[in-house]
């Protein structure tokens, strides 16, 4: 009777044992599966419960607006869209005049000189046998000074020689000379006209 129950004993603790052996082991590679084993993007919101991703389980600087709910966002004070263009504002005043803006078309002779027309021009002057000043309201200091003489009627002017000088800042003198070079006062309906290119 003895050595019937010590065989039962012996293979009871021979079966048990595997038993256990056999949990534990799977037990234990069910355990690693769970921790170690889980491939990237199989976790879906399905299979999280509720209240399992908390504020310290994500990472700082990682949520973005567009992240959140448009209700979220206005709660936040996010900008929005810009809005549309205003009206068009007041024209502003005009330019100063352009390259060529400057002129003066004066008659001149041995009685004087007359602005006949002009842009930017305070006064015209003789001062002396074929020389004339005219003074511009701005400086001419960096201007380019174009001479010409001209026949102020409908005709042709005298033949003759003319040139232009920078007397100051503001005044220009003009000189008229006859075909041999020998200063000389325009005559008739003669002129000149002077142009600035600044």
């Amino acid at each position: 009777m003895k050595d019937s129950l010590r065989g039962v004993t012996s293979r009871l603790s021979i079966g048990v044992a595997t038993a256990i052996v056999t949990t534990i082991v799977v037990a234990g590679g069910l355990a690693y599966a769970a921790t170690e084993n889980v491939p990237n993007n199989s976790v879906t919101t399905a299979k999280l419960a509720n209240g399992a991703v908390t504020s310290a389980k994500i990472r700082d600087n990682t949520i973005r607006a567009g992240d959140l709910a448009p209700s979220v966002r206005n709660q936040l004070g996010v900008p929005g869209p810009a809005g549309p263009a205003g009206p068009a504002g007041p024209a502003g005043p005009p330019g100063p005049a352009g390259a060529l803006g400057r002129f003066a078309h004066v008659d001149a002779d041995v009685g004087g000189s007359t602005l006949i027309n002009g842009r930017g021009v305070s006064n015209v002057g003789r001062v002396g046998v074929g020389q004339y000043t005219v003074t511009f309201t701005d400086s001419v200091a960096s201007c380019g000074l174009i001479a010409t003489l001209t026949d102020n009627d409908i005709g042709t002017s005298s033949n003759g020689e003319i040139s232009a000088e920078r007397d100051n800042n503001n005044t220009v003198r003009v000189r008229t000379f006859d075909s041999a070079g020998v200063a000389e006062d325009t005559f008739g309906t003669d002129g000149f006209t002077l142009m600035l290119a600044c």
